[in-house]
């Protein structure tokens, strides 16, 4: 065709290749104009109609709708049985859309021109149109045409269940298939999302899914907008399935995409089809990320640390080599590192930890300073236990040397995130302390307390409190029971006569209870134990309570224990042996036992050291 050649001739010279176009255009336009005028009866129906269908589709190319949808309309109404009559009722179709959207684009005033009545009867001329292209081509691309437009005027009127219906109809044959079913998926997803209250009783999100899941393949010489619809598409599939927790298809999905970014044409300019492609990627990353930490985060509670650190240990390397920045930016960052750290506490994998902390102090950015000091303390309040937790397993197994390269790695890892900031947080300092004192390392955490217990005072209450009670707790460690009293002292009696928070508070009298019993003050230490299971004893349906009911109550007992085996006169030691002895058994036959698994083992081990007083215990059970 010439006008391609002249294309081809000044492809160098756009304005001017524009130039011959639109002149041969108009030549065009002029001679089919004349012919049509000259046409008689004897002209052959076939010639008058390809004239009249050309005629309409030059005038379209030209920007004059109006005179296209003058020549095509009648046209095609008059002649449905023509050959050209479906093509020229597309180009009036398309003509029609291209006034409103016009109209739509100038309006200062959108619901004033919803109520323009040259803007309805355009409108509703053009539904005619297309309604009458449906009947007459249901199977042909006039007819999906016609369907597709009258979906999209339904959506602009809200009609959503309407155009849902409409866009079902399509058939796959429609050469923009994949966007009117794209299209159709976002429709049934915002009215399911309408219609959740009432439990979507017409199975839109069902529909939605099904139309993802079917999206046909775009073909090679898709244009870029179909092509950019079909990522969105399988993106917004992957989403969804992710929401039902269908994690391993959508991995199939997103794993099947990423490799066809790059050979998508995404749009006509290089720099913006590069941004493109570079959206999209961050996107099906930040989705595989956030299946990868759901399936991770199932796997942990179920208790199958292998598959954790298998699934997430390749992410925490990718990210601390540079190459995964989306884990930053997505805000699952944290999650996933304490999935990957805790699970590799569990497996004893001291280096695949550190790993992790290297991880979380890289997200520990200036610009996020104090949103990763609590991410950070959030995973230390996490891993307190856990290390606690395996030290003390080890501990029981006798395992001195694993116990000593754990305590050693654990203490490694302390360290790291120790350093990550020249200065921690109060917060985050406290729950390292207890960390480190749960490695015994007790030194440090004296450390850590004593530099920031002064400074949260009166600003964080409730943690300065908690900084005191672990100060006193790790003083005693130290054997630096001077200090340990002092504070403590501070505590139960206050300043100007007023007593102190830890008056009332039952941790603080527990560390009260150890002080006396390290002075080995027994008595004193009973009595206060004393005091405390007659004020519980009415609370006993607290668990919390009760587990510091049956705590005072193993205290109570070893301190009369040890007070009757320091006396020198038998009868004094047998009486107080049978005392405590009496008490255990009072109490067990109250409570049906010795409180939980825990407290049940500390009343055993007392038991079983103390040979005197299981003496006196068995004796009075047997007598019973």
């Amino acid at each position: 065709m010439q006008i391609a050649e002249d294309v081809k001739q000044f492809k160098d010279d756009r304005s001017r290749a524009e130039q011959e176009r639109n002149k041969r255009i108009q030549n065009i336009l002029a001679a089919l104009q004349s012919a049509l005028k000259k046409a008689d009866a004897k002209t052959p129906a076939i010639e008058l109609n390809t004239a009249r269908a050309l005629l309409t589709y030059y005038l379209l190319e030209q920007g004059k709708p109006k005179e296209a949808i003058a020549v095509g309309e009648p046209f095609a109404l008059k002649d449905r049985r023509s050959s050209q009559a479906a093509a020229a009722a597309i180009y009036a179709l398309v003509a029609y859309g291209q006034l409103l959207s016009k109209r739509e684009r100038d309006a200062a005033d959108p619901q004033a021109l919803k109520d323009d009545p040259e803007y309805k009867a355009e409108k509703e001329r053009m539904l005619a149109l297309a309604r009458t292209m449906v009947e007459c081509w249901p199977k042909e691309r006039a007819g999906d045409l016609a369907r597709h437009e009258i979906a999209l005027h339904l959506l602009r009127d809200e009609k959503g269940p309407e155009a849902i219906e409409v866009l079902s109809t399509i058939t796959p044959a429609y050469p923009s298939y994949i966007r009117t079913q794209f299209l159709l998926a976002r429709a049934a997803l915002q009215q399911a999302a309408q219609e959740k209250d009432k439990g979507d009783p017409k199975n839109y999100r069902k529909r939605a899914l099904a139309a993802l899941r079917t999206l046909p393949e775009p073909e090679p010489t898709a244009d870029a907008e179909t092509n950019t619809e079909y990522v969105q598409a399988r993106l917004l599939l992957a989403l969804e399935l992710i929401k039902d927790k269908q994690l391993q298809e959508a991995d199939k999905i997103l794993a099947a995409l990423a490799p066809k970014l790059g050979a998508l044409k995404l749009d006509e300019g290089p720099a913006k089809a590069s941004e493109k492609q570079r959206k999209f990627e961050d996107s099906l990353t930040q989705l595989a990320l956030h299946s990868s930490a759901l399936q991770a985060n199932d796997d942990f509670k179920a208790a199958k640390y292998e598959e954790v650190a298998q699934r997430l240990d390749a992410v925490i390397d990718k990210f601390n080599a540079d190459q995964l920045p989306q884990l930053k930016d997505s805000g699952l960052g944290p999650s996933i590192i304490a999935l990957d750290l805790r699970a590799n506490v569990q497996l004893n994998r001291l280096e695949r930890a550190r790993a992790a902390v290297k991880a979380l102090q890289a997200l520990q950015t200036e610009k996020s300073a104090a949103k990763g000091d609590e991410d950070a303390t959030a995973i230390l309040a996490q891993l307190v236990n856990l290390i606690t937790q395996q030290v003390d397993e080890l501990r029981k197994k006798g395992d001195q040397d694993s116990l000593q390269k754990a305590q050693a790695g654990f203490t490694a890892i302390l360290n790291e995130v120790a350093g990550a900031k020249k200065k921690p947080t109060p917060q985050l300092a406290y729950y390292l302390a207890r960390c480190y004192a749960g490695m015994e390392e007790h030194k440090k955490a004296v450390e850590l307390l004593e530099k920031n217990a002064a400074e949260v005072s009166g600003a964080d209450e409730r943690l300065h409190h908690a900084m005191q009670l672990l100060l006193v707790q790790e003083y005693r460690q130290l054997k630096e029971f001077d200090k340990a009293r002092a504070l403590l002292e501070e505590v139960l009696k206050g300043k100007g006569g007023k007593p102190g928070w830890g008056a009332k508070n039952l941790d603080a009298q527990k560390l009260h209870v150890l002080l006396l019993e390290d002075r080995e003050d027994y008595v004193n230490a009973a009595r206060l134990c004393d005091n405390y299971i007659n004020q519980l004893v009415r609370r006993l349906d607290d668990n919390k309570l009760k587990e510091y009911y049956f705590d005072f109550y193993y205290h109570l007992i070893y301190c009369i224990v040890k007070h009757g085996q320091r006396q020198d006169n038998a009868d004094k030691k047998t009486k107080a042996l049978r005392d405590a002895a009496g008490r255990l058994i009072a109490l067990e036959k109250r409570q049906g036992g010795f409180g939980s698994d825990q407290s049940k083992k500390r009343f055993d081990e007392l038991l079983e050291k103390e040979a005197d007083l299981r003496q006196q215990y068995n004796a009075l059970k047997g007598g019973k």
